[in-house]
């Protein structure tokens, strides 16, 4: 399974053949590092999960019916912190979160989507201490079986970005 190139959220409407419709995961990247709130590093990584659409889980993330990027358009002051801009109004916050952008790794069978998901949390919670910023709740997630060393060296890929 490879990571595909990172894709800004605004180029959505202009671009929405180019971006892929399989199922897969994704990783919501802020333009800037976030110090982790227990000292562990800095990170880039806003949210991560699954889809069986990419394209149109990353389209509800843009215009806010998105579990995670719900809170940005919700949250003014929540979305300037995690974002580094000035947000006054709703059409401020679209643009801010316009200007992240999803690093995908597709196509993962849909059967597999939750395995590959958890790999990416363990992944990130082992790096920095903590769960990313917009991902609120792992109901269960924590419960099965721990992933493989093999799945968790290809998360670290994933969540690894230039902080």
């Amino acid at each position: 399974m490879r990571w595909h190139k990172e894709y800004r959220l605004d180029t959505l409407d202009d671009d929405w053949d180019y971006w892929p419709s399989e199922s897969g995961v994704y990783v919501i990247l802020g333009q800037r590092g976030l110090r982790r709130a227990v000292g562990k590093g800095m990170s880039r990584v806003l949210y991560i999960g699954q889809a069986k659409n990419i394209r149109n889980r990353l389209w509800y993330a843009w215009y806010g019916e998105h579990s995670g990027t719900g809170l940005l358009w919700d949250f003014p002051k929540v979305a300037r912190a995690l974002t580094g801009h000035s947000t006054a109004g709703p059409f401020d916050r679209g643009g801010a979160i316009g200007r992240l952008t999803a690093k995908v790794a597709f196509p993962i069978r849909t059967a597999d989507l939750s395995r590959f998901e958890r790999a990416l949390l363990f992944a990130y919670f082992y790096r920095h201490g903590e769960l990313p910023p917009l991902n609120a709740t792992m109901p269960k997630r924590w419960d099965r079986q721990r992933p493989t060393t093999d799945l968790i060296q290809w998360a670290t890929r994933g969540i690894r970005t230039n902080a």
